[in-house]
């Protein structure tokens, strides 16, 4: 008799397992996918703002050089 009652309360409790294992499973898929975007986007705004950055230390040590040299010269 315990058996009877067992069972379908075992297969329920099971299905319901799949469904939220299933979920999971796709959430994480989506989540490495926003993952990957992000690193890509990241990745583009280090290599932008690594190069502004080195443009304006060059203009910045033109600017610089001229001045003293300016001053050495008059």
């Amino acid at each position: 008799m315990a058996d009877v009652i067992a069972i379908p309360l075992f297969r329920k409790a099971a299905d319901e397992l799949k469904i939220i294992i299933d979920s999971n499973a796709r959430q994480a898929g989506e989540v490495g996918q926003n993952a990957e975007d992000t690193n890509g986007q990241v990745t583009w705004a280090v290599i932008i703002g690594a190069f502004i950055a080195f443009v304006s230390a060059l203009a910045l040590g033109v600017f610089v050089i001229r001045l003293i040299t300016r001053q050495l010269y008059q």
